[in-house]
């Protein structure tokens, strides 16, 4: 008798069918998985040893503006004088709005070089030459390659006494073509041993950007420069425009000037205007020999308008001004005027301190 509290239970049958379904559907969905897996890796493959797929990924960093990556395909290397900085500076100035840039191919040689013309697609103009070289690499198949081209040379003419700096950088003697010239003012010194001023001159070449150029004397001084944009040339001078120097050397050349016109009228002796001048030099025996008993008789002189101007410090001891008055003479009720001007070229020496050397009438 079964008690009534008591349930039998029946044994739930399993549906096997179902669960082969899925195991197939799975089955079929991790070989096909598979199976695209592994056909993109091969179309990436694939495309990856086509030049197409070497020159798009050119195509990619030229127009995210990666120049770190794209330097690498060029000789250029970065030194003293030429940065990554100006390698960007370079590909930004010639390559424009990147995003209008596409290519073509131009030609394929027989060794499987292929060349390729980067353009602007509006105007069609073309930009850059590409070249693809074939490799043994499976991971890099092709080789990137383009030209750049370098400045011409710069010509950079400065005191001797100074340094010229190129991009912050000092040039060396290795950078200077020729010979040093002597200022001519100065030439007449005949001292030997005498270190007279003078000029030199630089070239640089192999730039890839304009650079920045310029120069200092001996006490730190930028010198101001003269530019030809077109010759690409840098003259470099140290003028003395006012200051302490300026009233200095002001007075000296107005006094020995000055002294010079009244020994010419016979109003200084030979001594007077020699006090002012360095005796060893061919400007001295040329006044030494001169006669000035034929100029006129007159009662009074005077000086007026005086200008000193264009003064230079020419070397690390000497300089050169300009300067003009007009030199007047009277004689009873005539009066005879006088407009000079005279370039005065002046040298410091130990034991007697600034010297004229020279006095040229311009």
């Amino acid at each position: 008798m079964v008690m009534a509290g008591n349930r039998i239970k029946k044994k739930r049958k399993v549906r096997w069918f179902p669960l082969l379904i899925c195991l197939i559907v799975m089955f079929n969905a991790i070989v096909i998985y598979r199976i695209l897996t592994n056909l993109w890796d091969y179309l990436e493959e694939y495309e990856a040893a086509q030049p197409t797929g070497t020159i798009e990924r050119y195509m990619e960093e030229l127009k995210n503006g990666d120049y770190s990556k794209l330097m690498k395909y060029t000789e250029y290397v970065t030194d003293e004088f030429n940065s990554e900085e100006d390698f960007g500076e370079y590909m930004a100035k010639f390559l424009g709005d990147t995003s209008e840039l596409t290519y073509t191919k131009t030609s394929t040689k027989p060794d499987g070089t292929i060349n390729y013309a980067i353009y602007f697609e509006k105007d069609n103009v073309k930009i850059q030459e590409i070249t693809l070289t074939p490799t043994e690499d499976k991971a890099a198949p092709f080789d990137i390659s383009f030209g750049i081209e370098y400045l011409e040379p710069y010509y950079i003419e400065a005191p001797t006494h100074a340094t010229v700096y190129v991009n912050g950088v000092a040039l060396d003697d290795s950078y200077k073509t020729g010979e040093e010239v002597v200022n001519e003012s100065f030439s007449v010194i005949l001292t030997e041993g005498v270190v007279l001023p003078s000029r030199c001159f630089y070239s640089i070449d192999g730039l890839l950007c304009p650079p920045e150029i310029t120069a200092k004397d001996h006490n730190g001084v930028e010198c101001a420069v003269e530019v030809n944009e077109k010759e690409r040339s840098y003259s470099f001078s140290l003028p003395v425009k006012s200051g302490d120097s300026f009233d200095e050397y002001a007075d000296l050349i107005t006094e020995a000037t000055c002294t010079y016109a009244q020994f010419i009228t016979e109003d200084a002796t030979f001594d007077m205007v020699t006090r002012n001048i360095y005796t060893d030099t061919s400007f001295y025996k040329a006044i030494s020999t001169f006669y000035n008993g034929w100029y006129i008789n007159h009662d009074s002189y005077e000086f007026s308008n005086i200008v000193v101007r264009n003064m230079e410090n020419v070397g690390e001891n000497a300089f050169t001004g300009e300067i003009s008055f007009m030199y007047t003479i009277k004689r009873k009720n005539k009066v005879y005027e006088y407009p000079s001007n005279y370039k005065a070229s002046f040298m410091y020496f130990e034991e007697l301190g600034w010297k004229m050397v020279n006095l040229e009438v311009i």
